[in-house]
Parts: C-alpha cells; structure tokens; sequence
C-alpha cells in the first residue's frame, strides 16, 4: 500500500527531526510490515537504518548494508555509505568506517568534486584519525581540503569542515585554529540552514569547541 507507506514515512522524518528515533524506527518498521514495492523497498530500508543509528541500535550498521546492495543509483549508494560510516564511527569501529568511506568515494562516484564525495573525504578523514596507521595520512588530506575550500563553503563543505574540526578538537592542534575551522563551518549558522533537521551536524561543532574551552561559542552554537 503505497499511500500508507509514504504516509508512515513522512511521520517517521517527522519524528526523527524531532528528536524520536525510537519512535521513528517503530513507524519504518510498520511502513516494511506493508511490504512496500522493490523501488521504494530500499529507501524505507535505508531511512530505517539511519534512525537505528541514532538510537544506538546494533543491527543499524547491518541494516544499512542491505540498503546499500538493494540499490543501484551510485550518488545513493554512496550517500548510504555515508550513513553506514557514520554508524560505524559511533561504535569506534574506526578502520571500517575508514575503508568504507574511501572505498565508496573511490567506487561509486565517478566526479571526486561532488558534495557526497566532499562528505565521504571528511569522514574518511574523521575514522582515519583514531587508526595509529592512517592517522598522518588523516592529516595530510585535512590540510588539502581546507586549502580547497572557499570564502563562502557550500553545504557539503560545511560538513567536511565539522569534521575536521571534531578531529583535530581531539589531538593537540592550537585552539584559534580550530576556532577558525569552526567559525567557517558555523557561517552564522548556514550550517543549519543547509542540513537536515534529521540529521543535524551542528552537535559535533558545539562538542569540538567545549573540547577547547571555547564555551561562549559553543553556546552561541547551541
């Protein structure tokens, strides 16, 4: 049934932007109960796994994968790699998500400049960081990467840049410089302008800043 497929959905979004993972995974599990068709199959599948990781499920990482085999469109292919990184990441399973990211990057997309690509590098970059054998590795391509980004980031960037900075709040890099990563990925809150309430990036931005002591701007972030 269609109609109440994407009905279920649409409250499943609803609840997640809301801050209800749990109940957004009860509505997805209601929309597979109604065996949706094999076009929208993946996309429920997938939307059920991102709210899982974020209620700190343990079957989110595998649920995810089948999300990724079920589908055949590259940009969402990778956008799911994307998530199941994420996923991978809370779970400190480090290495996985690292090769994941950059497996997909280098795999799936055919233009290394697009947004998801942008994406995938910064989570890559993230994972690659807490791996002694890939950490300088990390570094180097952060440096790249912020040396590429312009004035005025788009969406994507912002997002790379909260990673970046989430990174290097862990590791013993100067605070003005990490403020200055911050303050562009902020860009007087574009960053939440620009990304999805459902999965709102300006958390990790807030935490990196109250690494550093740096509470009156973590607050305003807040």
């Amino acid at each position: 049934d269609l109609p109440a497929v994407e009905a279920l959905r649409a409250a499943a979004r609803k609840a997640l932007a809301g801050g209800e993972p749990e109940r957004a995974i009860e509505l997805l599990e209601r929309a597979l109960a109604e065996e949706p068709s094999p076009e929208t199959y993946p996309g429920v599948l997938a939307e059920s796994g991102k709210a899982e990781s974020r209620a700190g499920v343990p079957q989110a990482v595998d649920h995810l994968e089948q999300a990724i085999n079920a589908t055949r469109e590259p940009e969402q292919r990778a956008k799911l790699v994307l998530a199941k990184g994420h996923a991978l990441l809370e779970r400190h399973r480090y290495w996985e998500a690292a090769a994941a990211a950059v497996s997909s990057a280098r795999g799936e997309l055919a233009d290394p400049d697009t947004p998801i690509a942008e994406t995938l590098e910064a989570c890559f970059m993230t994972a690659a960081s807490f791996v002694p054998e890939l950490e300088d590795h990390a570094r180097s391509r952060s440096r790249l990467l912020l040396g590429r980004v312009p004035a005025r980031p788009s969406d994507s960037q912002r997002e790379a840049l909260v990673h970046i900075a989430a990174h290097e709040s862990l590791r013993e890099t100067a605070r003005a410089s990490i403020v200055r990563i911050a303050q562009r990925a902020w860009g007087d809150g574009a960053l939440v302008r620009g990304t999805s309430p459902a999965e709102p990036q300006w958390p990790s931005l807030a935490s990196a800043l109250f690494f550093v002591d740096e509470l009156e701007l973590s607050l305003e972030i807040c």
